[in-house]
């Protein structure tokens, strides 16, 4: 199943944390798309992907999306970068460290590596990437 509808399905029907009648309207298509985009029935053509992770703001899914490639997503920063807010994104890359870690040492506690706990350590770590990188261009806009 292709990274993309694998990741869309889980939002839908799993986590349960993208309306699917909701996203069907603000993308401009039929409810049934929608489901047939996230079952891999058809695959989703790459504005239409686009259009659903700027309206969702799932990093999941835009990770999803360049699966498979060099790259990972990092959300741009928004609003005034003062030195306030770069010292709450140092706690942030802090905690997503510290997730990794528990979540490498969970995984490996059998001594033992199986699919979805690598999967789980590569997204922990893309997560720290992805928050140093966003820490490095609010640093970077300083003025």
């Amino acid at each position: 199943m292709d990274p993309f509808a694998h990741e869309l399905y889980n939002q839908i029907s799993i986590l349960k944390k993208i309306d699917p009648e909701k996203l069907a309207r603000q993308i401009g298509t039929a409810i049934d798309t929608v489901y047939r985009y996230d079952r891999d029935d058809i695959k989703t053509p790459l504005f239409r992907a686009r259009q659903i992770v700027a309206i969702t703001e799932e990093i999941a899914l835009a990770r999803a999306m360049l699966d498979g490639t060099p790259f990972i997503p990092v959300r741009k920063p928004n609003g005034k970068v003062t030195p306030s807010t770069i010292d709450k994104d140092q706690i942030v890359v802090l905690l997503a460290a510290s997730d990794a870690i528990k979540t490498i040492q969970e995984s490996l506690n059998d001594h033992l590596l199986n699919l979805s706990e690598r999967k789980n350590i590569e997204k922990a770590l893309d997560e720290i990437t992805s928050n140093v990188e966003n820490l490095r261009l609010k640093i970077k806009s300083m003025k």
